[in-house]
């Protein structure tokens, strides 16, 4: 089980890399500062994950790693959705930091102590994943409420207002690994928990390409039956939507 498992992680970790690595050069091309921060949270996964294979098997630095990518996280959430505006930014930092020192406190415990109780694993899981639904939540509402105010107004196109879409539902995933992260198999084996994270984590792969990336194929089919009412003003992107630029 353990090479089927190496398997899945290591493809997982290479996917994640290669999108980041996709991210920066579309931040770099659109001046898209938040995508900085989207592409830095998804290196800090990736090397976290390596660590959660039996070659490199450490769980202590596998949950620092992933610990941290919260904040980048968050900071994507607040340049992406809240620039300028009024948002909990600083609560919600102040909970996920919280939770995720707690988590490296725990699995610290966990692998250096004299006894490496399963209870106390499971309690790290279970405070890693509260860190995961605190910032799934967030971005759940800033995705949706956006998605609304972007869809009734007027001169959108529609692949702009269906990547917010495109981002409430890929943070689904997010909250389906957090619900099945503390009843993984301790063994790294397969079980109904892990096969669900995994389709998870296929779903928040593709869809943060398809929102992130925008391949101009998929924008085009987006906006198939979009047309310009010479009437109307068309909003320009940077009022519509402060952080997005259109690549």
């Amino acid at each position: 089980m353990d090479l089927v498992n190496d398997m899945i992680v290591f493809a997982f970790v290479a996917i994640r890399a290669f999108v980041g690595i996709i991210l920066i050069v579309r931040a770099n091309k659109t001046k898209l500062t938040n995508l900085y921060a989207l592409a830095l949270m998804l290196f800090c996964e990736s090397i976290g994950y390596v660590f959660y294979t039996s070659i490199f098997n450490n769980l202590f630095i596998f949950y620092i790693f992933v610990s941290v990518m919260w904040f980048p996280f968050t900071a994507f959430v607040q340049r992406t959705f809240y620039q300028d505006k009024k948002s909990p930014f600083k609560i919600i930092l102040v909970v996920t930091t919280i939770l995720s020192v707690l988590t490296c406190i725990i699995i610290g415990i966990y692998q250096f102590g004299p006894v490496q109780d399963l209870n106390t694993l499971f309690l790290a899981r279970i405070t890693f994943s509260l860190a995961m639904g605190v910032t799934a939540s967030w971005m759940l509402y800033a995705s949706i409420t956006s998605y609304i105010e972007l869809k009734s107004a007027k001169g959108v196109e529609p692949w702009i207002y269906t990547r917010y879409l495109l981002v409430f539902l890929y943070t689904f995933g997010q909250i389906g690994i957090g619900i099945t992260w503390p009843f993984f198999p301790y063994d790294k084996s397969i079980n109904i928990p892990y096969l669900i994270g995994a389709l998870c984590l296929v779903a928040i792969v593709i869809g943060q390409f398809l929102a992130w990336v925008m391949p101009q194929g998929f924008k085009r089919w987006l906006n198939r039956n979009y047309k310009v009412v010479e009437e109307e003003e068309d909003l320009s992107e940077e009022e519509i939507m402060k952080s997005f630029k259109e690549g």
